[in-house]
C-alpha cells in the first residue's frame, strides 16, 4: 500500500467506525424520522453514502451490483425517503457499507500509481482516479457529520458523540 493510499483508506475506516456508532440501537422506522422541517433522513443519508462509494469503486474499475431503482433515491431526492418503503431497509444499508468499505480497502491499496493518476471522465468532470475518490471520501465525512444529529430524532437523550 503507497503513503498516499493509506490515508485515504484511514479516511474510510474512521467514517464506518463513526456511522456504526452513530446507527447502534436504532430500528429500521428510526431511520426514516426527519427534522420538522423538509429535510434528510439518518436512511437517505447512509443510503447517499453508500452510493458515493459505489461511484468511487466505479471509478476504481471495481464492480458492485447497487440496483438503479434502489439507487436512485439517494441521489438528490431527500425529502423522498421518509418511512419505510421509500428506500432500502438500515440492515441492508449497513451490509452494503461493510462490503463497500472493504472493497475499497481491497482495491485502493493494490492500485498503481499510474492507475490512481489516470485522468478519467466523472460528474465532478476529469478527474485523477484519486482525486475524485479523495472527493468522494471528503463529501462522506460531511455526510457522517450529519448522521449524528439525525440519530437524536430517535434517541435525543443519549445520541452518540
Amino acid at each position: 500500500m503507497s503513503d498516499r493510499v493509506s490515508p485515504l483508506i484511514g479516511f474510510y475506516q474512521s467514517n464506518e467506525r463513526s456511522i456504526r456508532r452513530h446507527v447502534e440501537g436504532l430500528s429500521n422506522e428510526d431511520s426514516y424520522l426527519q427534522p420538522k422541517f423538509e429535510a434528510i433522513s439518518l436512511n437517505w443519508t447512509l443510503g447517499h453514502i453508500v452510493q458515493y462509494r459505489v461511484m468511487a469503486l466505479q471509478v476504481t474499475g471495481e464492480p458492485f451490483a447497487w440496483d438503479v431503482g434502489e439507487v436512485s433515491p439517494y441521489r438528490r431526492d431527500p425529502a423522498g425517503i421518509a418511512r419505510p418503503g421509500d428506500g432500502r431497509a438500515l440492515a441492508d444499508l449497513m451490509t452494503d457499507l461493510d462490503a463497500t468499505g472493504r472493497l475499497l480497502e481491497t482495491v485502493l491499496s493494490g492500485a498503481s500509481a499510474d492507475t490512481l493518476d489516470e485522468v478519467v471522465q466523472t460528474h465532478l468532470g476529469e478527474k485523477s482516479r484519486y482525486d475524485y475518490v479523495s472527493r468522494l471520501a471528503w463529501h462522506e465525512t460531511y455526510h457522517v457529520g450529519q448522521l449524528g444529529l439525525l440519530r437524536s430524532l430517535a434517541n435525543p437523550v443519549g445520541a452518540s458523540s
